[in-house]
């Protein structure tokens, strides 16, 4: 991919730091060491300093559970990521990584919750459904570009998500890597200067 001249600001910072589309796509906990090419792709996109990638609080959540030699590996894998702090849900956020949520937050998680999982309560539901509900609220709050997740019951709803929230995207691993190749190669468009003229900045 080629490598045009960086914008103002952005000149001397290492690329792992930069975010050049000013994407920011928010991911599932198996995007963090899954090996289909889309998803290493998109990794490699975040080190390249094209698009950062997210984690919400959920994740690390989700891994206090796992294995620990497998948490220390994920943990590792994820440790140049950005953790958004979702507001907090009694028995599933942890003290110090969770916010106090708002009426909005509160009315925002029951929406994604009541899409994604219909007719369910969330008071006795499945610990990973109001997980998953998090997860997408979370990055809906932060104003992200995508929640990116291979969660097959999460892509199925993706065009009621999409409704509801102002064009919100639930996006499979390709999907997410075609919208951000789409924004690289206008990037490029802007900031590559053709011969004799000068680079545009920001």
């Amino acid at each position: 991919m080629a490598e045009p001249s960086q914008p103002q600001g952005q000149a001397n910072m290492p690329a792992k730091w930069q975010n050049r589309t000013e994407l920011t796509f928010a991911v599932d906990n198996h995007i963090v060491d899954s090996h289909i090419p889309e998803a290493v792709e998109l990794r490699g996109l975040d080190e390249q300093g094209w698009i950062d990638l997210v984690l919400t609080d959920v994740t690390k959540t989700e891994w206090a559970d796992a294995d620990p030699d497998q948490r220390a590996t994920l943990l590792d894998q994820a440790v140049d990521y950005g953790e958004a702090l979702g507001p907090m849900v009694l028995g599933h956020s942890r003290l110090g990584s969770s916010v106090l949520g708002s009426a909005a937050d509160a009315h925002r998680l029951r929406c994604v919750f009541d899409i994604l999982f219909p007719g369910a309560d969330m008071a006795t539901a499945r610990k990973q459904n109001v997980r998953d509900a998090m997860n997408v609220a979370t990055a809906i709050r932060y104003g992200f570009n995508c929640f990116v997740t291979n969660d097959r019951h999460l892509l199925k709803k993706r065009d009621a998500i999409k409704a509801a929230f102002n064009d919100f995207l639930v996006a499979s691993p390709e999907a997410a890597l075609t919208f951000a190749r789409r924004m690289i190669e206008r990037y490029e468009a802007r900031n590559t200067p053709l011969p004799g003229q000068q680079q545009r900045t920001r």
